[in-house]
Formats: C-alpha cells, sequence, structure tokens
C-alpha cells in the first residue's frame, strides 16, 4: 500500500530535519526515523511488532523464501516478531533514505484490548 504524495513530503521533510545520515532520531520513545544517503549491505535481525513507512529511497526485504521491495510510500505492518533480511538498494546525496518506525508495545495493546467495552449482543 502507499500514501498520497503530499503527506510523503511532509514525512520526508520531518524526517530529512530530525535524523543524521546513517542514524536513527528517536525523539519520542518506539518513533524512530532512519536516514542514508548510500545503500547498505544485507543484514539479517528480526523485525519487531510495529509500522514502518519509507518516505524515499527503496528496501529489499527478504522474509523466509519471499522477496519483498520497498520504494517511496510503501508500508509494513508486523503482528509479530519476524526474522528478515533487509537492504537499503536506493539512497545517495542527492535523494536519501528515509523510513520511519513505530513500535508497538504487545503488552499495553492487550491492555487496552481489555479495556474496550464489550460489543452488544
Amino acid at each position: 500500500m502507499t500514501i498520497a504524495f503530499n503527506q510523503l513530503q511532509e514525512l520526508n521533510s520531518l524526517i530529512d530535519r530530525f535524523a543524521t545520515d546513517c542514524s536513527a532520531a528517536e525523539a519520542i520513545p518506539s518513533l524512530r526515523m532512519y536516514r542514508t544517503t548510500t545503500p547498505q549491505p544485507p543484514v539479517p535481525m528480526a523485525y519487531s511488532p510495529g509500522f514502518a513507512i519509507v518516505g524515499q529511497g527503496a528496501k529489499n526485504l527478504v522474509v523466509g523464501n519471499e522477496r519483498y521491495r520497498y520504494g517511496s510510500g510503501d508500508y509494513l505492518l508486523t503482528a509479530m516478531d519476524v526474522p528478515v533480511i533487509t537492504q537499503i538498494v536506493e539512497a545517495s546525496e542527492r535523494v536519501p533514505y528515509f523510513c520511519m518506525t513505530l513500535s508497538f508495545d504487545q503488552l499495553r495493546i492487550v491492555d487496552l484490548l481489555h479495556r474496550l467495552p464489550n460489543p452488544p449482543s
């Protein structure tokens, strides 16, 4: 799925303002903004539950035997820990790779679900 162009411009402006090259800005707990100007080698890691959106540039993601490519405006939602191999493939000085992630705290989500009123029968 993708988001609208003007929303991407706003997201990219925020990431460019708060994240330095090859780093992640984390002014709000669980919210991270990534910026890099160089493609990166493949990195094995675990994605935790959360939401990630690519503002510009692109990355490849391998999950099991499946390969995905995420570019400008594409997003990913994960509901559990997932082992992946990730690689930033489009990033340059002129067009840096921008990404924002929001991690979900599973215990808080369960607590919120328990607080919801029961649906009418």
